[in-house]
């Protein structure tokens, strides 16, 4: 309905209480009256509201403009989960992960370096020593360093399949799958969706809910590199690596984890 979506872009995006949401950093707009909660989503001109009395959600959108419109609702449950436990005092930690016994890695960086690669490695090479833990985000307390997966599914591209299930694709062929228009690319691109169960049958190993941070992993690959060499970073290099790829002003784990001031003053 193009016309009640142009009035709650309008409520949403003029009023003092909008927001823009941190983890995704989509163009989220969020308002809230005494009998209904209101998100809209600028990027795909999507709204879904609550009404406080009934508990109907609704979600508006126009086909003219709304772009993966049945996907929001997903996006903006997954958006509202992690600010609560934002508020709640845990750090949001964009990373993959893996543990061994009771430690666990974070493998940290910026969209196309390598975690879901680096990952996929050690899952596929650690003879059944190696734990899942997630793939994109994962909770950390403050006050013990205990990191938590936030479970959703791992979305695997098609080329990163090929290249890691080329012996055998049937292993994989079974999984689910999701396509989707890249503007960019200008181009359809399909992702296997893998759940913890279809990762532990796949690598045969188990998938745990929590363990102690010991340490952060910050793959650089490039396409041509055959093989990888480890590197013992000093602080001040990987403070600088770390920034560039992941922190920003508010990221309180970075800044606290790194000893820092605040990550404006890192950046500069």
């Amino acid at each position: 309905n193009p016309d009640i979506l142009t009035q709650i872009q309008s409520l949403c995006s003029n009023h003092e209480s909008s927001f823009i949401s941190g983890y995704m950093k989509s163009p989220l707009r969020h308002y809230e009256t005494d009998t209904c909660i209101y998100n809209y989503d600028l990027k795909r001109h999507v709204a879904i509201t609550k009404d406080k009395i009934t508990g109907e959600v609704s979600v508006i959108f126009d086909e003219n403009q709304s772009s993966n419109y049945l996907s929001v609702p997903m996006y903006i449950a997954r958006e509202m989960t992690i600010r609560q436990y934002e508020n709640s005092g845990h750090h949001i930690l964009h990373s993959a992960c893996v543990s061994v016994g009771d430690r666990a890695y974070a493998i940290v960086g910026g969209p196309g370096a390598g975690k879901t690669s680096l990952l996929l490695g050690f899952l596929k090479g650690g003879n059944g020593k190696v734990n899942y833990v997630s793939n994109d985000i994962n909770f950390i307390t403050p006050d013990n360093r205990k990191i938590y997966p936030f479970q959703i599914p791992m979305l695997l591209s098609s080329a990163t399949a090929d290249s890691y299930f080329k012996d055998d694709m049937s292993l994989i062929e079974g999984a689910p799958t999701i396509s989707y228009f890249h503007e960019k690319d200008q181009a359809m691109i399909r992702k296997y969706k893998l759940n913890r169960q279809i990762v532990e049958d796949l690598f045969n190993v188990e998938s745990i809910n929590g363990a102690h941070l010991s340490g952060i992993i910050i793959p650089n690959f490039s396409k041509k590199q055959k093989g990888f060499s480890i590197q013992i970073l000093d602080k001040k290099f990987a403070k600088e690596l770390i920034s560039s790829q992941i922190l920003e002003e508010d990221d309180r784990f970075s800044i606290d984890y790194l000893g820092l001031k605040n990550g404006k003053h890192l950046k500069q």
